[in-house]
């Protein structure tokens, strides 16, 4: 009660989809769909107020940029969950064989040099990252 989902969408078509999914399921109230490119979107985001969680699953390429600019949004404790961490197996070979593998394992090793942050790679599907933010 009283939460909101921000969430970010590129394509017009993709925003039409998700607009209409979030009025059939009665929570178009709830959700704030901001279109752009992302980016540009955090960019304009208020600096004055955080998140509880943050989920990133975009371009694979630039995941370690995605995180950079969402980490000063997310709260002390709060999580960040990040998509396809294992990106097909490709982060696991000592050079990546995708520009997408590149990037995804550019982000795992940034996460893993955060220091203080909990983190657990779960190695289901492509993988999911769970970050938990150091509290103060």
């Amino acid at each position: 009660k009283g939460g909101e989902v921000v969430t970010v969408e590129k394509f017009d078509h993709f925003a039409g989809i998700a607009r209409r999914n979030f009025a059939r399921n009665g929570l178009a109230d709830r959700i704030r769909l901001l279109e752009g490119d992302a980016f540009e979107v955090i960019g304009r985001l208020p600096r004055d107020k955080s998140f509880d969680v943050v989920f990133i699953d975009g371009n694979k390429e630039r995941y370690a940029e995605y995180f950079d600019a969402l980490e000063p949004l997310l709260r002390p404790g709060g999580l960040a969950i990040i998509d396809d961490c294992l990106f097909h197996g490709d982060v696991l070979n000592a050079t990546p064989q995708t520009e997408k593998g590149v990037g995804v394992k550019a982000f795992m090793e940034l996460a893993g040099s955060c220091v203080g942050w909990s983190r657990l790679a779960v190695p289901i599907s492509n993988g999911i990252m769970l970050m938990i933010k150091p509290t103060l």
